[in-house]
């Protein structure tokens, strides 16, 4: 269930396309560091990218991502 938040959190979408991850569009799918760590994570559902704060241990990352989808895992219909 996570990896279908975070596909519809980062992409729109819910659901690999039927042709799989080439048939994105775009067809890129990129996660991006950002240099800070006071923030949770980012979206751009158009182009297909997740800005992913550098965090100071993988127990503060995962706080944060769930935290960040539980809170909008409805934003395109999952809930």
């Amino acid at each position: 269930h996570m990896r279908a938040q975070l596909l519809s959190f980062s992409t729109g979408s819910s659901q690999v396309p039927s042709g799989g991850f080439r048939f994105l569009q775009p067809e890129l799918f990129t996660i991006q560091r950002v240099g800070v760590t006071d923030r949770f994570p980012a979206a751009h559902t158009c182009a297909n990218t997740l800005d992913l704060p550098e965090y100071t241990s993988k127990e503060v990352l995962e706080q944060h991502l769930r935290f960040a989808l539980e809170e909008t895992g409805d934003s395109f219909g999952l809930r």
